[in-house]
């Protein structure tokens, strides 16, 4: 292994990652076409992976080869003869397996010898980890390796998908003919949501509904006006945890069949949805 192309190892490795890695590099353009570091992707794609992975239940079909398979590609990078390829398997690894409850347990059982010895030489750790459930699956590593582990759908996976990670869909028509086509109303991308809808449900036109954006932005306030707020149609599949959806102290909720509007819309959540499903054409006033 070279630090330069490890990457292309890491693809070839785990063909499962090559959608997520692929979506990484797309969202990489937005800043001045610099590719991005192999640190950025291995923690993007592998150490989302190797996360998700370990925080399943024991039991779970499928778990224990992918755990081998990731433990496995990671001793070839500790003992690699590149120091560089080495350091970057100490970071997407070895110190990963440190900071999670079961990673000693998992090194001692699948890991080899390079791995061991990493073990050995840091017997204590004290690095702070976030919590199991909030694991932020950028570019969509859960959904693609749902497909390895039998029995467990993604939204039953750890961790929260952002909606960048989510198909971008052309139109209203492609939203609505797809069985988890989503309308999204929304600030700086889908960072700032103001509504979430099941595009089944949603019938006004495609102005109406940027048009809504930019109302509901304003009536918020604060930066979502300048964050070019618009419609955004995602697919996004039932049960989904969606990011920056919150229900009142429920952090990142799970997306059913209920449409979503902000909770500090809540009050005109009746005269957003008569818009969205093109009841009336009326923007709701503000409250």
């Amino acid at each position: 292994m070279r630090y330069q192309t490890v990457h292309e190892d890491l693809i070839a490795g785990f063909p499962e990652l090559a959608e997520p890695y692929r979506r990484l590099l797309d969202d990489w353009g937005n800043f001045g076409d610099e590719a991005p570091g192999q640190y950025i992707v291995f923690s993007d794609t592998y150490g989302t992976q190797l996360e998700v992975t370990l925080s399943l239940p024991a039991e779970t079909a499928g778990r224990e080869e992918l755990l081998q398979r990731a433990l496995d590609f990671g001793e070839t990078m500790l003992s690699a003869p590149d120091a560089a390829v080495h350091d970057l398997g100490i970071d997407a690894l070895a110190e990963r397996l440190g900071v999670h409850p079961d990673g000693r347990a998992v090194a001692e059982r699948l890991g080899g010898s390079s791995l061991h010895a990493w073990f050995a030489a840091h017997r204590s750790t004290n690095w702070e980890r976030p919590d199991d459930g909030e694991i932020i699956d950028l570019w969509g590593v859960r959904q693609a390796i749902s497909r390895l582990l039998p029995g467990t759908p993604t939204h039953k996976l750890p961790g929260i998908s952002y909606p960048s990670s989510s198909p971008d869909l052309d139109s209203l028509a492609v939203a609505r003919a797809a069985p988890d086509g989503t309308v999204m109303l929304a600030a700086y991308g889908t960072t700032h949501l103001c509504a979430v809808i099941r595009a089944a449900e949603v019938r006004a036109k495609r102005h109406a509904l940027d048009d809504l954006a930019v109302h509901l932005a304003q009536v918020v306030g604060g930066e979502l006006p300048s964050g070019e707020p618009g419609v955004r149609y995602r697919r996004i599949p039932p049960g989904e945890r969606v990011w920056n959806m919150h229900r009142g102290d429920e952090r990142h909720s799970r997306l059913w069949v209920e449409p979503w509007v902000a909770d500090a819309l809540s009050t005109l959540r009746e005269p957003i949805l008569s818009v969205l499903r093109g009841e009336t054409q009326q923007v709701p006033p503000r409250p």
